[in-house]
């Protein structure tokens, strides 16, 4: 596929604040979302974190990334952009060249200048009272979030954004967390309860290409041929040589 703008390749932990077009690639099928932000960064973290936790609103890709797995997807910044205005142009320009298959429309749409109705504001402010905020504290956080716009995070905020969820590496848990965390696992709360690895719907049968034999699953496959789960897990999703000749089964 050759593209007809400009493609830049940047590390996705070094980038700054830029405007630009960017691009959530599966590597194994080659299909790809094409998305635009004021904030390349901040709007890609966005998206990882919401398919890391099966709460994307882009079904299409939400799908492939349960599919596929997350080492199947990276992120690609398409073009940096000096005007923000010019955003949904370019954004339109590679939906029309790559033709990605994950999005949902075809049409590049912005909700940059948006703002909401009475009727939208006081539905949020019911639902920000409900969670125990008085107006005084919904009045400063509106300040706040005022006074922020445009501005760069720095200090120790823009540190833990870099990390984000291995932030919490390393740090201990407590006792009553630990236990907390047991109780809501086990028994019937704990989603496999009564069901077996082999019947579980996320279970595929795997085959023996040459003798025909049947595996219940890709982990019986591993222990029946003593090797690696990750290792057979990668065979039959097409990351390595299939030297054992084995694939799914319906």
């Amino acid at each position: 596929m050759q593209y007809l703008g400009q493609l830049i390749q940047l590390s996705h932990n070094n980038i700054g604040f830029v405007h630009g077009i960017y691009q959530i690639l599966n590597n194994l099928t080659g299909d790809c979302y094409i998305g635009s932000a004021v904030d390349l960064r901040k709007r890609t973290n966005q998206h990882l974190s919401l398919l890391r936790n099966n709460q994307s609103k882009h079904f299409h890709l939400q799908r492939a990334w349960n599919k596929y797995g997350a080492d199947c997807f990276e992120v690609i910044f398409l073009e940096i952009l000096q005007n923000k205005n010019s955003l949904i142009s370019r954004e339109q320009f590679y939906i029309d060249t790559i033709q990605p298959k994950y999005n949902i429309r075809i049409v590049a749409e912005s909700n940059l200048g948006l703002k909401d109705s009475e009727e939208i504001k006081i539905k949020k402010s019911l639902v920000a009272k409900q969670r125990g905020q008085n107006d005084k504290q919904l009045n400063s956080l509106k300040i706040a979030q005022q006074n922020r716009i445009g501005k760069q995070v720095t200090g120790k905020v823009k540190e833990s954004l870099k990390l984000g969820p291995i932030s919490m590496l390393g740090k201990p848990k407590n006792d009553s967390t630990k236990e907390k965390i047991r109780q809501s696992k086990i028994g019937s709360k704990n989603y496999m309860f009564g069901i077996s690895q082999e019947k579980h719907p996320s279970s595929k049968k795997v085959r023996n290409i040459i003798s025909g034999e049947i595996y219940a699953s890709a982990k019986q496959c591993a222990l029946e041929l003593g090797k690696s789960y990750v290792h057979i897990n990668m065979i039959l999703r097409g990351l390595r040589n299939n030297t054992l000749n084995i694939e799914y089964f319906d």
